[in-house]
């Protein structure tokens, strides 16, 4: 997918440290009401986005991407923006069940993406 750098207003969770970069995802039909700062996964068959669920077995369980705007996927697919790259405050984002921002953080190593999480006191 591309990824877009233009004149994008990142939310609070962007801590700017580290170049940011935005692409344009969809988001699945029944992903429900997601709030912007969202940690999303990616389903296997399809390609589509869903928050982040431990529980998950269709590939979104693996934290890939953050969210950068609210969306309602309630009752069809969903066109959104989400952050491919940048640093963000783990108290700001959105986990869903199971998901930590350790967690998050260790996919984010594991598939070499450039989105650094960061704990600030």
């Amino acid at each position: 997918m591309p990824v877009s750098t233009d004149s994008y207003v990142p939310g609070a969770a962007y801590l700017g440290s580290y170049p940011l970069a935005v692409r344009t995802i969809t988001v699945v039909s029944g992903a429900g009401q997601l709030a912007a700062d969202t940690v999303i996964g990616q389903i296997t068959t399809g390609g589509k986005y869903k928050t982040a669920l431990s529980a998950s077995a269709d590939g979104s369980e693996a934290p890939r991407l953050i969210l950068a705007e609210a969306v309602d996927a309630t009752s069809g697919d969903v066109t959104a923006k989400a952050y491919c790259s940048g640093d963000f405050d783990a108290a700001k984002l959105v986990f869903g069940a199971g998901i930590t921002a350790a967690a998050f953080e260790a996919a984010l190593d594991a598939a070499d993406r450039p989105i650094f999480i960061k704990t600030l006191a």
